[in-house]
C-alpha cells in the first residue's frame, strides 16, 4: 500500500461501509425487465391531455390490442377530475445532520466539508454553534431580531420585510429533538456576498446563505399547492394525468430548494366528453435502485444510530479516505477494497458490520447518559462481545489476507481519479 495508507475497522465506520456495498449489490443484481405501456393524447373540450393507461404488458401485442381498442371505440367521459389543495410545511430549525444532509442534496457540497465550512463561519461569527441536535428554537432567543438583521439585505429584504416582519406575531416552525446544550443553527449577521467569498469562497457563501434562508425559511407562511388528477375511461380502459399547480410558494419564495417542479392540468369536470386524438406503445424497462446519495446514507445511520451528529460525516469521510468507497456525482459507490472488507467480514464476523449491533451498542451509551444502565456493566459487555468477535476473526486470518490483499492490488494499482472528479 502507498506510504500512510492502512486498513482499518471502526464499530461505526464499517457498519456505514456496508450500507454502501449492500445497496450497490442490490443495484448490481438487480434484474431489469421490459414492459410496455400505453400513452395518449385525450382532447377533452378545448383542452388536450397527455394520459397513460397504468397498465404494465409483458407482451407488446397485449398492449396494441389494447390501443386498437381505444383507437376504435375513440370517444369515452371523464370519470373523476380531482383538484385539491395540500398545505406543506417549512422545514423544521436546523440541526446538524440535515444541514450536512442538505447541504450534499442541494448545494452538492460533502458532508465532511459542510461541516468544515460551517465551523469556519461559526468562528467568524456568521453562524450558530454548528454542532446541534436540537430543533426547537428556545425562548430566549429573539428570532423577530435575527430576522430583521435582513431587512435591508439585498435580495431578501423585501421578503423580510413583507412575510416576516409585517406580521403582529411570527409564524414559527418548531422541530421536536432538543440536545439540552445549543440551539438549532442559525444566521447572526447579514454579510454580502464579496464579503463571505473573499473569506471563505464560493462554497462559503453557498453555505451560509443557505443557513440565512433555511432560519428565513422557519419563520414564513407555508407553501400552498394544488394535486390534481383526471381520469379518462373509454371502452373500459381508464387513461389517467396527475397534474401540481403551486398556488402560493409561501416560504419557498425564500427557500427555492424545495420548490416543486409544476405541471398543472386544465380544469375539467367530470362527465365531460374525453375523445382520443392520438395512442402509442412506449416500451420501458425497470430500474434499478440508485447508489446510496450522502444525503441518503447519513438519513440511515440516524435511523440505525450510527455516530452522532457531530461525527457522521467524519465516519463517511473515514471510509472515502481508506479508498473504502467514493463519492461521485452525490453517490457513494464502493471499491474493490471496499467490497472485500465488507465480503470478509461478513463471511466471517458478520456482527460487526451489522447497522444494528453499532445501534444496540448507541442505545446502551444512550442508557449510561440517562442513568438506568452502569458505564462499568456496558463497557465490560461490549468488550467481551467484541473480543469474542476478533477472536474469530483472528483463526480466519490465512483464509481473510489474501483476498484483502488482492483487492489492495486492484485499487492502489489503478490510477486515482482527481478531487475534483471524486466529489462531483
Amino acid at each position: 500500500m502507498p506510504r500512510g495508507k492502512f486498513l482499518s475497522y471502526g464499530p461505526c465506520q464499517t457498519p456505514v461501509l456496508y450500507l454502501v456495498v449492500k445497496r450497490a449489490i442490490e443495484r448490481e443484481t438487480f434484474q431489469k425487465k421490459k414492459f410496455f405501456q400505453i400513452a395518449a393524447t385525450v382532447k377533452i373540450g378545448k383542452h388536450e391531455l397527455k394520459m397513460r393507461h397504468d397498465a404494465k404488458y409483458e407482451k407488446r401485442e397485449d398492449a396494441e390490442r389494447v390501443a386498437k381498442e381505444l383507437l376504435r371505440a375513440r370517444i369515452g367521459v371523464v370519470t373523476n377530475a380531482l383538484y385539491e389543495r395540500k398545505i406543506v410545511e417549512p422545514p423544521e430549525p436546523l440541526a446538524t445532520v440535515e444541514m450536512e444532509r442538505r447541504a450534499s442534496r442541494f448545494l452538492n457540497i460533502r458532508a465532511k466539508r459542510a461541516m468544515d465550512i460551517a465551523e469556519d463561519l461559526y468562528q467568524e461569527g456568521l453562524i450558530s454553534y454548528p454542532r446541534t441536535d436540537t430543533t426547537i428554537y428556545p425562548p430566549t432567543l429573539n428570532l423577530r431580531s435575527i430576522a430583521a438583521e435582513f431587512a435591508a439585505h439585498e435580495e431578501l429584504g423585501e421578503y423580510v420585510r413583507r412575510a416576516i416582519l409585517s406580521a403582529p406575531q411570527l409564524r414559527v416552525r418548531q422541530g421536536k429533538e432538543s440536545d439540552g446544550a445549543h440551539p438549532p443553527i442559525y444566521p447572526l449577521k447579514c454579510v454580502s456576498r464579496d464579503e463571505v467569498v473573499r473569506r471563505f469562497g464560493v462554497e462559503g457563501w453557498r453555505l451560509y446563505d443557505f443557513i440565512v434562508r433555511h432560519f428565513l425559511a422557519t419563520l414564513s407562511p407555508p407553501m400552498v399547492v394544488e394535486e390534481q388528477s383526471v381520469e379518462v375511461e373509454i371502452a373500459r380502459v381508464k387513461l389517467k394525468a396527475d397534474g401540481l399547480k403551486v398556488v402560493d410558494p409561501g416560504y419557498t419564495a425564500v427557500y427555492p430548494f424545495e420548490r416543486p417542479r409544476e405541471a398543472a392540468l386544465p380544469y375539467v369536470e367530470r362527465g365531460a366528453r374525453a375523445e382520443i386524438s392520438s395512442v402509442k406503445i412506449v416500451e420501458a424497462e425497470t430500474r434499478p435502485p440508485p447508489y446510496l446519495s450522502e444525503a441518503e446514507l447519513l438519513r440511515l445511520m440516524r435511523k440505525y444510530g450510527i455516530g452522532t451528529d457531530a461525527t457522521m460525516q467524519d465516519h463517511i469521510h473515514t471510509n472515502v479516505e481508506r479508498n473504502y468507497f467514493k463519492i461521485v456525482k452525490k453517490q457513494c459507490i464502493p471499491t474493490p477494497l471496499g467490497r472485500a472488507v465488507i465480503a470478509t467480514l461478513s463471511e466471517v464476523v458478520p456482527e460487526v458490520v451489522s447497522p444494528e449491533v453499532r445501534g444496540r451498542m448507541e442505545a446502551m451509551l444512550k442508557a449510561i447518559a440517562e442513568g438506568s444502565r452502569e458505564p462499568e456493566e456496558v463497557i465490560e459487555m461490549v468488550k467481551r462481545e467484541f473480543y469474542s468477535y476478533l477472536k474469530r476473526f483472528k483463526a480466519a486470518e490465512e483464509k481473510v489476507a489474501p483476498i484483502l490483499l488482492n483487492a489492495v492490488k486492484a485499487v492502489y494499482s489503478t490510477p486515482r481519479r482527481s478531487p475534483t472528479q471524486e466529489s462531483d
